[in-house]
């Protein structure tokens, strides 16, 4: 969604080899055509896991307004990809709305909790000591 942070980005050509089960390129043309739902999940995707996050409703809905999708899935050819950058690059007038900037979350580290001695952590309860070969409560450590 770096897109809408940039008002000068009217078009965006999705083109190459579509990826077997996850289908991207059909995924981003879902979620420009149809959005999403209250779960999160991309309307009309076909793809393994069609849900998107940490993306609002209103980066989604700015992001169909700004920007038009050119649809060439399967199109592998440099030349002709090339070819449509250079037809697209100067149409369009900047986008009249305010830069919108979207900011993900940041991601929180796993945090847990080393035992004194131990050097693999099984479970909440057992660690393994590598170099004795053992496997015990992490309490009688």
């Amino acid at each position: 969604m770096n897109v809408i942070s940039n008002s000068n980005i009217r078009y965006v050509l999705v083109c190459g080899t579509e990826s077997r089960g996850h289908l991207a390129g059909h995924s981003l043309l879902a979620i420009h055509a149809n959005g999403i739902d209250e779960k999160g999940r991309i309307i009309g995707s076909q793809g393994a896991i069609p849900f998107i996050e940490n993306i609002s409703r209103e980066a989604i809905e700015r992001f169909q307004k700004q920007v038009t999708l050119l649809d060439r899935i399967g199109l592998n050819n440099s030349e002709e990809i090339r070819q449509i950058v250079e037809d697209y690059r100067d149409r369009g007038e900047v986008y009249p709305e305010e830069t919108m900037v979207v900011c993900a979350p940041k991601k929180r580290k796993a945090s847990f909790a080393v035992p004194a001695s131990g050097d693999v952590i099984i479970s909440g309860e057992l660690v393994m000591d590598s170099r004795a070969g053992i496997i015990c409560l992490a309490e009688k450590l």
